[in-house]
């Protein structure tokens, strides 16, 4: 499995316009196949900070996805917003 975790600080002007793309890039995203949960989290202390986290079941599963249409369609729009923020890619250690 293959985890995701991409950090967004926006302006706080930007914060609304910002949930509400991201609202229709995790709709589309969690129809995908191998999307195992995909969901965007606001930071209890400063909205300001914003995170997709997301599991895919394998890398290729995450790559379908980085060239999916909406992908390419409403993740530049949300980097319109974005001011700040990082990408880390985790692969699941086996217990």
């Amino acid at each position: 499995m293959i985890a995701m975790v991409v950090k967004i600080i926006t302006e706080t002007h930007d914060i609304e316009r910002t949930k509400e793309v991201a609202e229709k890039l995790v709709m589309e995203t969690k129809k995908e196949k191998g999307c195992i949960e995909y969901d965007f989290y606001i930071n209890i202390e400063d909205k300001t900070s914003m995170s997709f986290i997301e599991k895919w079941e394998t890398k290729d599963d995450l790559e379908n996805h980085l060239n999916s249409e909406h992908f390419k369609r409403w993740y530049p729009e949300i980097c319109k917003y974005r001011v700040g923020g990082e990408t880390v890619l985790y692969e699941k250690h086996q217990i």
